[in-house]
């Protein structure tokens, strides 16, 4: 199992009050199959759901995976399980939910997106803003291995989209 994504508790805290999709891209150097995403968040024992987008062009572009809903209390790494095959390359870790505080450090320009959202729409589409966030926030997967490319889409069974 190998892990992209930020793993290490942020120092700097935000909040949300309405809903949102919170994404950060991050790189995934080798293909391999994402089998849950890991967020460190504080819902107050509200609903959260996470997901994966494609990048295009330093946006969050095409829904890849995105899990069942999980009840987040107090602070914690909260899982979420999802199953979808990914080839190298940048994606953005997403989670969903009405109010909560979470993680972050600094981060490069745009690596957090932010989008008033009931759902995980496919596209995302427009973004209503972005910072310069590394959130606490990543995902768990296999490496394909062996140097072979990942399995094309007509093979990917499962959630992924």
């Amino acid at each position: 199992m190998a892990t992209f994504g930020k793993i290490n508790i942020g120092a700097l805290e935000d909040s949300q009050g309405v809903e949102r999709i919170r994404a950060c891209r991050f790189q995934l150097a080798e293909a391999g199959t994402v089998t849950n995403v890991s967020v460190y968040i504080n819902g107050g024992g509200r609903n959260c759901w996470a997901a994966v987008y494609g990048d295009n062009a330093g946006a969050p572009s095409d829904l890849k995976a995105e899990s069942g809903v999980v009840v987040v209390g107090a602070y914690a790494w909260y899982d979420f399980a999802l199953n979808c095959v990914l080839a190298t390359g940048w994606y953005w870790l997403c989670f969903r939910i009405s109010s909560a505080w979470w993680k972050y450090d600094g981060g490069v320009a745009n690596q957090e997106a932010r989008k008033a959202a009931v759902n995980f729409p496919n596209p995302f589409g427009a973004v209503d803003g972005y910072q310069a966030r590394e959130m606490s926030i990543h995902a768990d997967y296999t490496p394909v291995g062996g140097g072979y490319p990942a399995p094309s889409l007509a093979k990917i069974i499962g959630r992924c989209l």
